[in-house]
């Protein structure tokens, strides 16, 4: 199982002086929500501050436009993450903003690279970094966002030598930085390195680091804790240790079923990697229903992700070698139509 590795968000916590009082509140509790893993309510702050900030206030409205962008991604509705973070890209351009404007690059990069639009990924993220690289002065602290962006898009292209190279410069320069860093995250992308390599024990340390700072910051019950847990939990699959490998997945589902509205998809990638560790020691029974668990969640979301996809075809063969023929093609036909939206997003794209 490759871990999946989340969009780098690049979220402007200051709220701008110019904007209207209402819009501020509006902000600040958009913030919020979205920092506790509430996307919808955070969606829904975010476009009616949206409304209240006028047209001429271009810095403002960049600025949410971006936030917006940011949970659209969380929420993996990847087209409207897309007009959100082009949208803010423009005025932030049209401000000279060069800063921004490689946050912005770096987020509409990375995200291209969740859509396997490879080429796009690597030419905007590559933009942010000369960017960033060549603004007077010299932003350690969006220097190393950036890369760490860079870092993503390399490793989602199979490069795991370069996105471990720009990984470590990320981490270089933020041990110099006398300012908050999300270091935590930049250690867990690492780590997703390291195991995809097979250095399962830099891998593990630099996990289990990760997890620490975390827990630390948020507390043992915070849905942010999820990606090391599910990183781990692939790393002790991968090295056969699957009671270690349980423990995490079921860790990280105990945490996000309260949220099943927000963390759709990724509680069905838990529930399709616990079905495996079942597998591997021989609990057959329990796998099928686990997966038939991630597959109902799954096929409510084909649109949204290919791996989606791949689960409820997984679960259509088990029913298949059920005699359940029926049930397994009606599954498959759901996929297909699925794939053909997506096809006709993809070709409509300007």
């Amino acid at each position: 199982m490759t871990p999946y590795i989340a969009i780098m968000l690049a979220i402007w916590i200051q709220i701008d002086n110019t904007a209207s009082s209402q819009a501020s509140t509006l902000l600040q509790q958009a913030h919020y929500e979205f920092l506790n893993g509430h996307f919808a309510a955070a969606e829904r702050l975010f476009v009616d501050a949206l409304d209240q900030v006028p047209e001429t206030d271009q810095r403002v409205r960049a600025k949410v436009l971006g936030d917006l962008g940011n949970v659209y991604s969380e929420q993996e509705e990847f087209l409207k993450a897309e007009r959100a973070y082009s949208a803010s890209l423009s005025l932030l351009r049209q401000l000279s903003d060069s800063k921004n404007s490689a946050l912005m690059l770096q987020n509409l990069g990375v995200l291209y690279s969740l859509q396997g639009r490879d080429d796009e990924a690597l030419r905007f993220v590559v933009q942010a970094l000369q960017l960033v690289q060549s603004a007077v002065p010299n932003d350690p602290s969006i220097t190393a966002q950036v890369l760490t962006g860079v870092g993503v898009v390399h490793y989602r292209r199979n490069n795991a030598r370069q996105a471990e190279k720009s990984f470590n410069q990320a981490l270089e320069i933020v041990s110099t930085l006398n300012v908050p860093f999300n270091t935590a995250e930049l250690l867990s992308y690492l780590g997703a390195v390291y195991l995809r390599e097979h250095k399962f024990k830099q891998a593990e340390d630099v996990l289990n680091r990760a997890l620490q700072m975390k827990e630390a910051e948020k507390g043992l019950f915070d849905p942010g804790l999820t990606p090391e847990l599910n990183t781990l939990g692939a790393l002790y699959m991968a090295t056969k240790k699957f009671a270690d490998a349980e423990q995490h997945y079921e860790r990280s589902l105990k945490i996000l079923e309260s949220r099943r509205s927000d963390f759709a998809t990724t509680i069905a990638r838990v529930l399709h990697s616990l079905s495996n560790t079942y597998s591997k020691q021989g609990r057959q029974s329990e796998s099928d229903i686990v997966l038939g668990e991630a597959a109902k969640i799954a096929g409510e979301n084909l649109t949204k992700d290919s791996e989606m996809a791949q689960i409820v075809e997984e679960y259509s063969r088990l029913l298949k070698t059920r005699g359940q023929t029926q049930e397994a093609a009606n599954l498959l036909a759901q996929v297909k139509h699925a794939r053909a939206i997506a096809d006709f997003v993809i070709r409509a794209r300007p």
